[in-house]
C-alpha cells in the first residue's frame, strides 16, 4: 500500500512539474556587482549572500539578484557550491556561475535564470554539475575547452539558444538531465569522446541533439521527442547513436555530410523522415525500429556505400526506404511494410534477404532473364526479360515497380489495397496482362514509357484506375481477344465485330475506354477476365492501427477475391498469434465471379498477454477444389498489445508516459496539443481519468 501511495504521489509531482514549465521569471535591468570565490577561499564582496565555514563548501544564504549582484566567478578548485534553496537572477548578461581553469568543483541545487550562460566552464575539468534548475538564459550550460566533467540530473528549460553547449570539449558525461523548450537542446561543436545518455530532450525549437564537426561521441538511451530535428549530425564522424527513443520530429536522425557513424537499436517513430542521410557515406543503420514516418522511414539522398541491416520498418503512410542517387548501398535482413522500397537513380546496390510483411522484397538491378515467383514487393531497375508471375501483393506501398526496364512480363498477379499497383517509369516493350488490380489509390501508373502492351487485366475499384503521362502504349490485344476490364467503364454491349458495328453482343464494349488523347482501350471487356473455374484468394488483411491497449477491441477487415468463373460460397477465418493459432472469428459470404468482398472482424484483446506483437492470419476456404490454394492464406498486422498506460510503447508504464499525458492534458480532438495516444480510456479527452489509469499500472 505504501509503495502504491508513493507511486501516485510521484506521478502527481511529475505531472505538476511539467505543467509549471510554462512560467518565466522576467529579469530587471541595471548595474550589478560580481561575486567572487577567490583562489585563497575568500569571498568578495564581503557582504555577498554566500558563506563558507571551511573554504570547501560554499552555501548561498540569500538570493543573488540583479541589479545588486551579477553572477558568481569561481577561481578556486576542489570546492562545493550549493544553492541551498536560493536563486540567482541576472539581467541577461554574464555568467550565473563561471569557472575558468578550475578542477573538481561541484555545483548543486542552484536555481539560475536570465544570464548569458547559466553555468559556464572554460578550460575546467573534473567538475560535477548536478541537480540545478537553469532557465531563461541565452545558454543554459556551456563547456569550452573543458574535459572530464559530469553534468547530471539538471532541469534546463526555456533558454534562448542552447540548453547545453560543448565547444572543443572532450571526455565529458551528460546524463539524466531534463532539457526542454530551448532553441536547441544539446549541442556539440569540435568535441569528441563525450557521452550523452539517459536525458529527456523535448520541445526544442530546432535540434534536440546537435553535433557539428564532432567525433567519437556516444549518444545512448535518451528520450528525444517533439523537437524539429531529433538527432542532427553535421560534418561529424565515428559517432554512435544507439538505444534512443526519437519521436515526433521532422527528421528523427539526420546525417548531413557525416560519415562512418553508427545508428543502431533506436526506436524512431512518428517523424516526417525516420533516418535521413544527405551526402553522407559509409554509415551503418542496424536493428532500429523505425515506424510511422509520413514520408520515409529511411531516406538516402546522394549518399554512398551505407549499410542498412536488420531494421524493422513499418509505415502506413510513407515509404519504408528511399534510395535516391545513392550508390553502393547494402540493404539486408530488413522487415518492410506497406511502405516498401523506392530506388531512384541509384546503382551498385546490394539488396538481399529483406521481407515485406513476411514475404521477400525482390529488388533486381541490371539483371536479365530472371523469374520472380515469390515476393511481397518487386522492384526492377535497368532489367531485361524479367517474369513476375502469380504473386499476391497487398502490403507494399508500390507493389511492382519498373524503372528503365524492357521486354519483361508482369502477369497473373493479384494486387490490392496499395497506393500504386504497378508503376512503370522510363520503360518499354513490357507486357502487363492477366493481373487483378483492385481497391488501390492508383491501379497502373505509367510515366515517360511507350511501347508497352497492357491487356486482359481486371482493373477494379481503384480511386484512379490508370495514370499515363508522356507515354503512348497499347491497351488491348485486338479483336476478339479484347482489352482490359475496367470497373468504371459505363459503355454498352449491343454490337460485335472489329469495328463494333454488327448487331449482337460479344462481351466487348461498343465504345473504347479513353485514358487520354494518346491512349485508349479499343476493346474494353464487359466482364472480368476469368482465368480459372474455382479459385479464391485472400487479398488483404487490413486494420488502421499497429497497437492497442489490452482489453480494447480492434476492427480488422479481410478482403477475399473470387478469381473463378462461378459465384462462390466462401468461409473466412481470422486468427491471431499464428504459432498457437488462436481463432478470432469465422464468417461466411457469397462472392460473385471476378469480384471481391470484405468482411469486418472484431478482435477483443481482453486476456491477451500484453507487451507482445501478434501476427494475424486470414484463411479462405471453399467446398470445391481450389485451383491455386497457396493464395487462400494471408498474414496481417503485426499488432502490438500494450499494457494500459504504456503510451510510448516501450514496454513499461513510467514517468515518460506521464510526461506525454501531461503535455496533452485538458485537450480534445482538434486541439493543437491533442495526442490520441494519451487518451488512455479512449473517451475523446485527456484528463484526470487517464492519469489515474496510468497510475494504476505505474511501474509495471
Amino acid at each position: 500500500m505504501l509503495k502504491r501511495t508513493f507511486s501516485v504521489i510521484m506521478i502527481t509531482l511529475l505531472f505538476l512539474s511539467v505543467m509549471l514549465l510554462a512560467f518565466n521569471v522576467q529579469p530587471v535591468k541595471g548595474d550589478a556587482e560580481t561575486v567572487y570565490i577567490n583562489a585563497d577561499g575568500s569571498i568578495t564582496p564581503s557582504g555577498a549572500p554566500i558563506a563558507t565555514s571551511d573554504n570547501i563548501t560554499y552555501i548561498l544564504t540569500g538570493n543573488i539578484s540583479y541589479p545588486t549582484y551579477g553572477g558568481i566567478v569561481v577561481e578556486r578548485s576542489n570546492i562545493i557550491i550549493s544553492g541551498n534553496g536560493y536563486s540567482e537572477q541576472g539581467g541577461q548578461g554574464g555568467n550565473g556561475i563561471g569557472l575558468t581553469n578550475t578542477n573538481n568543483v561541484t555545483i548543486e541545487n542552484t536555481d539560475i535564470q536570465d544570464f548569458s550562460h547559466g553555468i559556464n566552464l572554460l578550460s575546467s575539468s573534473n567538475d560535477l554539475i548536478g541537480g540545478n534548475s537553469i532557465s531563461n538564459d541565452s545558454c543554459g550550460i556551456g563547456l569550452y575547452s573543458s574535459f572530464n566533467n559530469s553534468i547530471i540530473g539538471n532541469i534546463i528549460t526555456a533558454n534562448g539558444e542552447e540548453g547545453i553547449w560543448f565547444y572543443s570539449s572532450f571526455n565529458n558525461s551528460l546524463s539524466g538531465n531534463n532539457i526542454t523548450a530551448n532553441n536547441m537542446g544539446i549541442g556539440l561543436s569540435f568535441s569528441f569522446n563525450n557521452t550523452i545518455s539517459g536525458n529527456f530532450v523535448a520541445a526544442d525549437v530546432n535540434e534536440g541533439i546537435y553535433l557539428s564537426y564532432s567525433f567519437n561521441n556516444n549518444i545512448a538511451d535518451n528520450s528525444v521527442t517533439n523537437n524539429f530535428w531529433g538527432v542532427y549530425l553535421d560534418s561529424s564522424a565515428h559517432n554512435s547513436i544507439s538505444e534512443n527513443n526519437i519521436i515526433n520530429s521532422s527528421d528523427g536522425v539526420y546525417l548531413y555530410h557525416s560519415d562512418f557513424n553508427n545508428v543502431s537499436g533506436d526506436n524512431i517513430a512518428n517523424n516526417y523522415r525516420g533516418i535521413y542521410l544527405e551526402r553522407s557515406s559509409k554509415n551503418s543503420m542496424s536493428e532500429n525500429n523505425v515506424t510511422s514516418s509520413t514520408m520515409a522511414n529511411i531516406y538516402l539522398y546522394y549518399s554512398y556505400y551505407n549499410t542498412i541491416v536488420e531494421n524493422n520498418l513499418v509505415t502506413t503512410v510513407g515509404y519504408d526506404i528511399i534510395l535516391q542517387s545513392s550508390t553502393g548501398s547494402i540493404m539486408s535482413g530488413n522487415t518492410l511494410s506497406r511502405g516498401g522500397l523506392v530506388v531512384i537513380d541509384s546503382y551498385q546496390d546490394s539488396v538481399q534477404n529483406n521481407t515485406v510483411d513476411g514475404k521477400p522484397l525482390v529488388y533486381l538491378e541490371d539483371v536479365a532473364n530472371y523469374n520472380v515467383s515469390e515476393a511481397g514487393q518487386v522492384v526492377l531497375v535497368s532489367c531485361d526479360n524479367i517474369k513476375v508471375e502469380s504473386l499476391n501483393l497487398s502490403t507494399a506501398r508500390v507493389s511492382i515497380e519498373l524503372w528503365e526496364t524492357n521486354d519483361s512480363f508482369i502477369s497473373w498477379n493479384n494486387v490490392a489495397n496499395v497506393y500504386v499497383g504497378i508503376l512503370v517509369v522510363n520503360s518499354s516493350s513490357d507486357n502487363i496482362y492477366g493481373n487483378n488490380i483492385t481497391n488501390s489509390d492508383y491501379g497502373i501508373v505509367i510515366l515517360f514509357s511507350s511501347g508497352n502492351e497492357v491487356y486482359h487485366n481486371n482493373i477494379i475499384s481503384n480511386v484512379i484506375q490508370v495514370l499515363s503521362y508522356g507515354s503512348t502504349n497499347v491497351w488491348d490485344d485486338g479483336y476478339p481477344s479484347g482489352g482490359n476490364y475496367w470497373s468504371d467503364f459505363g459503355g454498352t454491349d449491343a454490337y460485335s465485330g472489329a469495328y463494333q458495328n454488327i448487331s449482337g453482343s460479344d462481351g466487348i464494349g461498343d465504345a473504347p475506354y479513353i485514358i487520354d488523347s494518346n491512349n485508349e482501350d479499343h476493346y474494353p471487356l464487359m466482364q472480368p477476365w476469368i482465368t480459372s473455374s474455382h479459385d479464391v484468394a485472400v487479398i488483404a488483411v487490413a486494420t488502421n492501427i499497429t497497437w492497442i491497449y489490452q482489453g480494447f477491441s480492434v476492427d480488422i477487415n479481410v478482403t477475399v477475391l473470387n478469381k473463378g468463373e462461378f459465384n462462390q460460397n466462401v468461409t473466412a477465418t481470422l486468427y491471431y498469434n499464428i504459432t498457437a493459432g488462436e481463432m478470432i472469428d469465422t464468417q461466411n459470404m457469397t462472392i460473385p465471379a471476378g469480384e471481391n468482398s470484405t468482411l469486418s472482424f472484431v478482435w477483443n484483446t481482453r486476456g491477451v498477454p500484453y507487451n507482445r506483437s501478434y501476427t494475424l492470419k486470414a484463411v479462405a476456404t471453399i467446398s470445391e477444389v481450389d485451383n491455386t490454394p497457396a493464395d487462400n492464406t494471408l498474414p496481417g498486422g503485426p499488432i502490438t498489445v500494450r499494457i494500459l498506460g504504456d503510451i510510448n510503447g516501450d514496454g513499461k508504464v513510467d514517468g515518460r508516459d506521464i510526461v506525454i499525458a501531461a503535455k496533452a492534458f485538458g485537450t480534445r480532438p482538434r486541439d493543437p496539443r491533442w495526442n490520441p495516444d494519451a487518451d488512455v480510456n479512449q473517451d475523446g479527452r485527456v484528463d484526470g481519468r487517464d492519469i489515474t489509469l496510468i497510475a494504476r499500472n505505474f511501474g509495471k
